[in-house]
C-alpha cells in the first residue's frame, strides 16, 4: 500500500509544483518605434478570464509572474497581452511554458479613421457608381459595410451600385478594425435623373449655337470692314 501511496504522492508534487512555478512575462510598448510610459497593461490567462495589471515605466517597460494568478496557471494556457493609452491601442498573444519567462512586445496603433470617394462625382439614374474604400488604418480591416440609402448594403471593401430614382442619398461606410474598433463615415450622393442630363445637353447644343453665330458675325464683319476700307 505505501509503494503504490508514494507514486501517486510524488506526482501531485510535482504537478503542484509545475503550476506554481513564478512565470514571468515581461516586455516593452512602442508606438512608431517610441518606447511609450504609462501605457495600462492587462495580461489575460483565456482559460480562468483572470487578469493581471501593470503600468509601463519610463523605458516603456512592463512585467507581471503569472504566479500571481487567483488561480495560478497551467502549461499551455493561451495568454493575451492588452496595452492601451487613450485612444491607442494593442496586443499579443502568448503560450505559458515552463520556461522561467517569456519576453512579448507590443505596438500601439490608432484607431482606424473611415473615409471613401466615388465615381463619378455626378452619376445619372441607372449609372453604375464606383465607391471606393480610402481609409487611414495601422490595423487590418475585418468588416465593412457600405449603406446606399436605398434599402441596399454591401460588405466589399470596393463597391459599386446603381440607383433607381433620382435624389439626394446619405451614403455612409463602417469600418471595424482587427481589435474591434470602429468608424463610420458618411457622405452625400446626388443623383440626377436622366430629364436633367437631356437639358444638359440640349442647353451646351444652345451654347455652341450661340457660340458659332457669333463667331460668324465677326468673321462677316470683319470681311465686310476690309472691302469697305479697300474702297475707300
Amino acid at each position: 500500500m505505501k509503494k503504490a501511496f508514494l507514486p501517486l504522492f510524488l506526482l501531485i508534487f510535482f504537478s503542484f509544483s509545475a503550476l506554481s512555478q513564478p512565470l514571468l512575462i515581461y516586455g516593452s510598448v512602442y508606438y512608431e518605434n517610441q518606447p511609450i510610459e504609462g501605457v495600462n497593461i492587462s495580461v489575460v490567462d483565456n482559460r480562468t478570464g483572470e487578469k493581471l495589471y501593470d503600468i509601463t515605466d519610463a523605458n516603456g517597460s512592463y512585467s507581471v509572474v503569472l504566479i500571481d494568478l487567483p488561480s495560478g496557471w497551467k502549461e499551455g494556457d493561451n495568454i493575451t497581452i492588452i496595452a492601451k493609452k487613450d485612444d491607442l491601442l494593442g496586443k499579443n498573444y502568448t503560450i505559458a511554458k515552463n520556461v522561467g519567462s517569456i519576453r512579448v512586445n507590443l505596438y500601439l496603433t490608432p484607431p482606424p479613421v473611415a473615409d471613401f470617394y466615388f465615381i463619378p462625382k455626378n452619376p445619372k439614374v441607372n449609372e453604375e457608381i464606383k465607391f471606393y474604400d480610402n481609409s487611414y488604418h495601422k490595423t487590418p480591416i475585418i468588416f465593412y459595410q457600405w449603406n446606399f440609402d436605398d434599402g441596399n448594403i454591401s460588405n466589399d471593401k470596393n463597391a459599386v451600385h446603381a440607383y433607381k430614382k433620382e435624389g439626394n442619398y446619405s451614403v455612409s461606410l463602417k469600418i471595424i478594425d482587427k481589435y474591434g474598433r470602429e468608424d463610420i463615415i458618411t457622405k452625400r450622393v446626388v443623383v440626377r435623373g436622366l430629364s436633367e442630363s437631356k437639358e444638359e445637353k440640349i442647353n451646351l447644343s444652345s451654347y455652341i449655337i450661340i457660340i458659332i453665330i457669333i463667331i460668324a458675325i465677326v468673321i462677316i464683319s470683319a470681311i465686310f470692314w476690309k472691302k469697305f476700307k479697300t474702297k475707300r
